[in-house]
């Protein structure tokens, strides 16, 4: 016999994980190309983070860190550690030379909206990148605390009959 079953969204995150997608934000030095809240009222972990620039920002020494942290205006370097801004290029957080001094390459806790550390930030520093353009792809999976769980088992409640 093939049962079919209805798999909610919840369930996709905790067992496949998500792509989120983000455009860059052009900027003066010390703005933001990037603030995202999490989208999710759970944590999830961030496994991995690429920034795609399609466009280099337009000052030579414009970088750019990125990190999980508490608001939009905060920054850290957890993910990226200066990354270059101005230029046309594929940033991964699993490339440890893409991580920068700081960067640390592994997984991140990215809590529920609305709580402490439910901020992704890319923070522009040392120039300006008026020109930056590009996006930022974010990878997430459920850590299975938080979400609602709708995949109760029912059997004990079903019964067959037979002819």
């Amino acid at each position: 016999m093939i049962k079919t079953r209805n798999i909610d969204q919840e369930t996709l995150l905790e067992s496949l994980g998500t792509w989120l997608v983000y455009d860059l934000t052009a900027g003066v030095a010390n703005a933001f190309a990037l603030a995202a809240q999490n989208p999710y009222s759970h944590d999830v972990f961030i496994d991995r983070v690429i920034v795609r620039t399609t466009t280099a920002g337009g000052t030579g020494s414009s970088v750019g860190d990125m990190d999980v942290v508490d608001t939009a205006t905060a920054t850290g370097d957890d993910i990226f550690d200066g990354i270059d801004l101005n230029a046309t290029a594929l940033y991964d957080s699993l490339n440890t030379t893409d991580n920068g001094t700081n960067g640390e390459g592994r997984s991140q806790l990215w809590h529920g909206k609305d709580t402490n550390g439910d901020y992704l930030t890319l923070k522009i520093l040392v120039a300006t990148a008026a020109s930056l353009a590009g996006k930022v792809y974010v990878h997430v999976v459920g850590t299975g605390v938080g979400a609602s769980s709708s995949s109760s088992s029912s059997s004990s409640s079903s019964s067959s009959s037979t002819s």
